[in-house]
């Protein structure tokens, strides 16, 4: 009885943070742990959302790749945002929209309840060759 009242506390805990991501609540701070740290912020941008993303590179001894970080705005639709890149400046990087001029670069954001996960991102040539920013993030908090 005790196992079952435990269930179903956890599955009440729960379903508030589904039903956000469902209803488009996906806003707030996402934190990767493997392979590397990643922290992906994602915001109201008007009536699209904007993903701010830094992740550590796999560890590959002397050839890790530093830090790689985007930025990327774009509609949430079926519980994901394909964003495009934007021009961002942070501590780490910058990219211009002179950088960004004729390649079409894109991030693919899946939501599952508190987990949201970097399907893909067009970080070649941005990021190190072996950069990964893909992978699942789940929301603090």
């Amino acid at each position: 009885m005790r196992a079952l009242l435990g269930a179903v506390l956890i599955l009440a805990l729960a379903a508030p943070v589904a039903a956000g991501a469902a209803a488009g609540d996906v806003g707030g701070v996402y934190l990767r742990s493997k392979p590397a740290a990643g922290e992906m912020r994602i915001k109201r941008a008007g009536a699209a959302w904007r993903i701010d993303l830094t992740a550590g590179s796999p560890p590959m001894g002397a050839a890790t790749s530093a830090d790689c970080s985007l930025a990327a705005v774009g509609p949430l639709k079926d519980g994901k945002i394909v964003a495009d890149f934007v021009p961002f400046e942070n501590d780490l990087m910058s990219v211009t929209a002179a950088d960004l001029a004729g390649k079409h670069r894109r991030v693919v954001v899946a939501f599952d309840g508190a987990v949201a996960k970097v399907v893909s991102a067009d970080i070649s040539g941005s990021c190190g060759w072996n950069a990964d920013v893909t992978g699942a993030y789940k929301r603090k908090g």
